[in-house]
């Protein structure tokens, strides 16, 4: 059996802390635990408007502040040589990862 190795964003962590701004006060931040499924609903938030209705804006936006960079993903960015050394993501300049996975006959996912 045959395994291929790449690097992606530190971001598909699971439930991936991401910090987002409170929109009422700008000294005020929120940790959004990201849900691993991509299921914004399943974020989950620690604002008071979470916790009283059990959904808040803050939910959405770190959604969308996920960088979800993969070397294999459909049209993803290149690393430089230099971010792939010292794995850099160069979506978003964070962490990146190894992962490790079977390849399957016929797969050109990865080369």
């Amino acid at each position: 059996m045959r395994f291929a190795a790449y690097q992606r964003c530190r971001s598909h962590t699971p439930w991936l802390p991401i910090e987002v701004p409170s929109q009422s006060d700008p000294d005020v931040t929120y940790t959004v635990m990201l849900c691993p499924f991509g299921n914004v609903d399943e974020n989950i938030c620690e604002c008071p408007g979470y916790e009283f209705r059990g959904e808040c804006s803050h939910q959405v936006i770190a959604a969308q502040l996920w960088c979800g960079w993969s070397e294999i993903g459909i049209g993803a960015e290149r690393q430089t040589r230099a971010q792939a050394a010292m794995m850099v993501c160069p979506a978003c300049g964070d962490d990146t990862e190894w992962v490790f996975r079977p390849v399957k006959e016929g797969d050109t996912a990865v080369s």
